[in-house]
């Protein structure tokens, strides 16, 4: 009798087309997973972003305020405005809204004060009293420019006037 030998080490058909579907769905499931990670990473980025904003204007606002010498424009108690003037190291400050920038002005010229990545909404100043030191109630709202978050801060804050 002739011994018939049989290559058994191949692969079939129909064990490659399993093969190749598993091989789909693992690769289908890391793709997901990678999109989900750079997606919460966005979302975190955007929340950072609004956060330092509002912690670098809250510290700016309290600066330039508490060292000012005169607090020019709103010039009225209960007066609200869109913009604030201070009288600082002999130099008119002016803070105002251009293009959802919050834009600070002097004889220097004019610095945009938030990040690009978000937008400064629904900004007012209200001068709180007429007296020998008076305080301004700040008010405004940063948003991320990012569709996929809606993170946001409504900001709200009296700082006063320090003359010594």
């Amino acid at each position: 009798m002739k011994n018939i030998i049989k290559n058994t080490k191949g692969l079939t058909i129909v064990e490659m087309v399993v093969y190749i579907g598993l091989f789909c769905i693992i690769i289908l499931i890391l793709v997901q997973i990678f999109f989900m990670f750079i997606n919460q990473k966005n979302i975190s980025s955007s929340k950072s972003f609004v956060h330092q904003d509002f912690n670098y204007l809250l510290l700016k606002f309290k600066h330039d305020i508490n060292n000012s010498e005169q607090l020019l424009y709103p010039n009225n108690a209960g007066q609200q405005t869109s913009n604030l003037q201070i009288l600082k190291n002999q130099d008119t400050f002016e803070f105002f809204l251009q293009d959802g920038n919050l834009i600070l002005s002097n004889s220097q010229g004019e610095f945009i004060l938030n990040n690009n990545k978000n937008i400064i909404s629904d900004l007012y100043f209200t001068k709180q009293s007429n007296q020998s030191n008076p305080s301004v109630l700040i008010q405004f709202k940063i948003s991320s420019r990012s569709n996929q978050n809606n993170e946001y801060i409504n900001f709200s804050t009296s700082i006063g006037v320090r003359w010594f």
